[in-house]
Formats: C-alpha cells, structure tokens, sequence
C-alpha cells in the first residue's frame, strides 16, 4: 500500500508533512520505543504518539533508529502536543522518511483498522506475483528468462552485475560506477546512476551480487527484494555446482603439498578439468577485515573475491583459486623458488616464452 492511498482515507485527514507519497509500505507498527530498530524487519509504517522526545534532539536519534531498519515511513501523533514538533519533521527528511500527521482526534487503532483491509489486498497481490517468479525459477529458467518475466510482470528492467563490475544478467549502464555504489553504500537499496541497486543475498559485498533495476524503486522497494531474491536461488543454483569443483580442487592442492607423484598429480588435474600440459599458476589470496567480528575470515573471503573476478573460471581449492597462467623449462632457471612462485615468465626473468607444465 502508498502512502498517497493512506492520504486518500478521507475520514483519517491525514497531513504528509515530508517525503515522497507514493512511497510503499506493507505492515503498520505501534511504538513509542526511543529506539524501536530492533523489533522492525523493514517496510513498516510506525505510528508513535511521541513519548520517547524530551527534546529536539530526541527525533534526530528516533528518525536514524527507524531508516536504520528499514522503515518505509512515520506516522506522529498530534494528541501529546498539538502538533507534530519541526525537528521531527527535519529528522525525518534528512534520513528520507515520509512523515504524516495524524490528527487528535483518529487513534492508531482506527488507523490501522483501515489500512488492514487494503494491505491484505496488496499482500494477496505480491504473493501471487512472487510464487510466479518463483516457480519459473525452480522450472530451470535462468536469469534471461527470469528478467524477461519481470519486464512483463511488474513492467521492470535492469540487471545482475558483481562486486568488480562484470554483467552477470540483464543489461546494465555503467555497471562499473555502479558497482562502487553498491560496495560503497552506507545501507542497500539506494538510488545511484539512475538505477536502484539491491543486494543479492547476505554475503559480503566484496564477493556479492547487485541487482540494479532501472529508475528509482526505493517507493516499491518490495518489488526489487522480490527479485532479489529470485535471483539469489539462481546463484545459490550455480554455486551448488561449483562446491563439487572446489573439493576436488582441494584434494589436487593436498596432493601437491604432500609432494604427491607425477601420476597422481596429472590424474588429480584432469578430474579437475586442468591438462598437465596446459599454462596454470597458483593463486593465494585474503581480504583483511579489520575490526570484523562476522562473517567468512579472510582467506576465504580472499578465496571468494578472486572466484567472482575470474567470472568462474579456473578452480578455487581449500582457501585459493588457481588462475591460469604460463610455465617454462628454463635452462637457466634457478633450482630452488620462493614460496608462492615456480618456473615460468611470471617468476623467471629469463624465460622467454611459455612452454608445458613440469612434470
């Protein structure tokens, strides 16, 4: 339900103080709580009465708490002083939120009582459209089709792209700068290049998805989570496929460290895709998170942001991802290499060109 239709409810005389009326929300939630965040999931209309403001700069704290979470708008009593107070009115508009006034005499009650019915309406609606979308999905179609069907659904356009930029799906303009918007972004969605950029998933950002919908969605933000979450089964999908490539990448890089035999390294690289005669190098990567208490430890975030760089080429095993690249018989090369490094142009300067993988 929008906010405009809410305004609409002629017996409720509503007065939109700030923000934008066509701005979506799906539930209505009571609280008088300073700091409420912890119990909203987002998409709220949350009425209060105001009992949490002693002073002015109550409602710059009350108004963060509330964008934080993932509020789509404020509904401020006027019993308690007459009046909604200006500096919850300019709270509220530096942290995006819409605020109406609602007037002494409607309580929350009636309120809520009004908007239920239309509500359940607008949830029947977005349940139908998500089992759709869902169900092409778990049917096998991929996210071509899949944006396809949203064009023709929901009337929406836009696209899949990684943390690096690359396009995964769909079609995206400027996916680079978008890119550094999604990585940058203090919470997600958020409006940049004229786009609405979601996040797929809840993994870290580093080694993430975007999912960049055209124009500015932020009013019918459950729409693009409706899609983000569609297209998170399609990659949940193919990454299913890649566990299976790490675990034998695994037991190859195993083999190599034991100083396993020519034989048992040659049948580990073919079970991996990898010919012995082919150019590969080995990859180690990490990605520092300082000060992070959550999430995957460095290494195998490191291991994780190289695979989404590569674009899915290559094997990732235990916490690297080979990435191939050329090795040499140099006669003049040394007999000994630091660690990390082995015969070929990247590591010996007298190489001059590639030739098959040692044996």
């Amino acid at each position: 339900m929008r906010i405009r239709d809410l305004l609409a409810v002629a017996e409720l005389r509503l007065r939109l103080l700030t923000g934008d009326p066509d701005r979506e929300f799906g539930t209505v939630h009571i609280t008088d709580l300073p700091e409420p965040g912890r119990y909203l999931s987002g998409g709220e209309l949350v009425l209060t009465g105001l009992m949490w403001r002693h002073g002015p700069d109550d409602s710059a704290r009350f108004a963060a708490a509330l964008a934080e979470a993932g509020v789509a708008a404020v509904g401020a009593g006027a019993a308690l002083l007459g009046h909604v107070p200006a500096d919850l009115v300019a709270a509220c508009e530096a942290a995006g939120l819409p605020l109406l006034e609602v007037p002494t005499e409607v309580s929350f009650r009636t309120l809520t009582e009004l908007a239920a019915p239309r509500l359940s309406g607008d949830v029947r609606d977005a349940l139908d459209r998500h089992r759709r979308l869902v169900a092409a999905v778990a049917e096998g179609a991929g996210l071509p089709e899949l944006f396809a069907l949203t064009a023709a659904e929901l009337g929406v356009t836009g696209g899949v792209l990684t943390a690096s930029g690359q396009v995964v799906a769909g079609t995206v303009a400027e996916p680079e700068r978008l890119a550094r918007a999604y990585l940058g972004a203090s919470r997600l969605p958020v409006v940049a290049g004229g786009s609405t950029i979601f996040a797929v998933g809840r993994g870290h950002r580093a080694a993430g998805w975007a999912l960049a919908l055209d124009g500015d969605l932020l009013g019918r933000a459950d729409l693009g989570y409706e899609l983000a979450a569609c297209v998170g089964l399609e990659r949940l999908r193919r990454e299913e496929g890649r566990r299976v490539e790490r675990r034998l990448a695994e037991q190859l890089v195993v083999a190599a460290l034991a100083e396993a035999g020519a034989a048992e390294l040659d049948a580990r690289l073919r079970t991996c895709g990898l010919d012995a005669a082919e150019p590969y190098a080995v990859v180690s990567a990490t990605a520092p998170r300082p000060g992070a208490t959550r999430g995957p430890d460095p290494a195998t975030l490191g291991g994780q942001v190289v695979e989404e760089l590569l674009g899915g080429r290559g094997r990732r095993g235990g916490r690297g991802r080979r990435r191939r690249s050329p090795w040499c018989r140099c006669a003049g090369a040394p007999t000994s290499w630091p660690r990390g490094c082995g015969p070929g142009p990247a590591c010996c300067p007298r190489c001059p060109a590639p030739a098959s993988a040692p044996g």
